[in-house]
């Protein structure tokens, strides 16, 4: 897998870098946590701020268009990303 940083931009009023990237892949589209882990060494941050926001790619195609972002540290992105909700399945269960 090879990423390169199309475009980026700093938002310093939210902490973060939002960071527009093209993926080369040779296999299936890779996982959020795959793509988490590239962008963080393209941008030399660590992992746990990086949040993907989208993973754009065509059908067939062996490249994708990514959307992260990478905070500045782990509580600006608590502070400005959603917790991931609870299915209610899971909730019944409790």
């Amino acid at each position: 897998m090879n990423i390169t940083s199309t475009n980026q931009k700093q938002n310093t009023l939210l902490g973060r870098n939002e960071v527009e990237a093209h993926l080369t892949f040779e296999t299936v589209t890779p996982t959020n946590a795959e793509v988490r882990q590239l962008v963080a060494q393209l941008m030399k941050s660590d992992e746990k701020n990086v949040v993907i926001k989208h993973i754009y790619s065509d059908f067939g195609a062996r490249e994708a268009d990514v959307f992260a972002y990478v905070y500045n540290d782990e509580t600006a992105r608590a502070t400005y990303e959603q917790k991931p909700k609870v299915k209610k399945a899971e909730e019944a269960k409790k």
